[in-house]
């Protein structure tokens, strides 16, 4: 039986400079997270920059 919230996952393969890499890992352990969530969030935050308007569409709101 499913629960009425299923936890979504993807698996991303991320390649990255050291330096990016590292920038991510300590951008995570500032916001308490995991650096999943937190690559999430800066996309959410490039793609809002980049398209104001559609912040909307991507949001699902």
């Amino acid at each position: 039986m499913q629960t009425a919230t299923r936890k979504r996952t993807a698996h991303i393969n991320f390649v990255a400079e050291p330096e990016l890499r590292d920038a991510l890992q300590q951008e995570a352990a500032r916001r308490d997270t995991s650096m999943s969530s937190a690559i999430r969030a800066l996309v959410r935050a490039q793609l809002a920059a980049q398209h104001p308007a559609g912040r909307q569409l991507v949001g699902g709101q």
